[in-house]
């Protein structure tokens, strides 16, 4: 669970990016803050160089610096979560989303978080937390407690 801290930059990266996906990540510092980690979206890169590999852009798919996941845990942060925007689409877990989150079939990062935010016509519109669900190998919808 996020704190009010932790969205607004997330928001306001979605916002910048569109109409291009935006990606970054959710840390835990050690002394157990969290903290918000905007990444640069590597997909047109990719793209550029093999488009038949890479076939999509970064209007409809993300690449993050897994370098850069490595630099954070080796300077002491925990990956929490990992963030995307969804550009004129909804906030929900796409198959290309889980082909990259787990592509054996078990999630790369076991434990962590996926925040997809949907931005319409450059708004954010929603934004929707998945986890890993063992029991039913696939990725959640996080629940959320219901409203008084």
């Amino acid at each position: 669970t996020a704190t009010d801290h932790v969205l607004p930059p997330i928001f306001e990266d979605c916002l910048a990016a569109y109409p291009n996906e935006a990606c970054g990540l959710i840390v835990r510092k050690p002394d157990g803050r969290l903290e918000t980690v905007v990444c640069k979206n590597l997909q047109d890169r990719y793209h550029e160089l093999d488009p038949e590999t890479y076939v999509r852009t970064a209007r409809a798919a993300f690449k993050l610096n897994a370098r850069k996941i490595a630099r954070l845990e080796e300077d002491g942060d925990t990956l929490v979560s990992i963030y995307h925007s969804h550009c004129d689409a909804g906030a929900y877990f796409s198959h290309e989303d889980v082909r990259s989150a787990a592509p054996e079939g078990e999630p790369l990062y076991p434990g962590v978080g996926y925040l997809v935010v949907s931005v319409m016509g450059g708004v954010v519109r929603a934004s929707e937390m998945f986890h890993f669900d063992q029991d039913r190998a696939g990725f959640v919808a996080e629940q959320r407690p219901a409203p008084l």
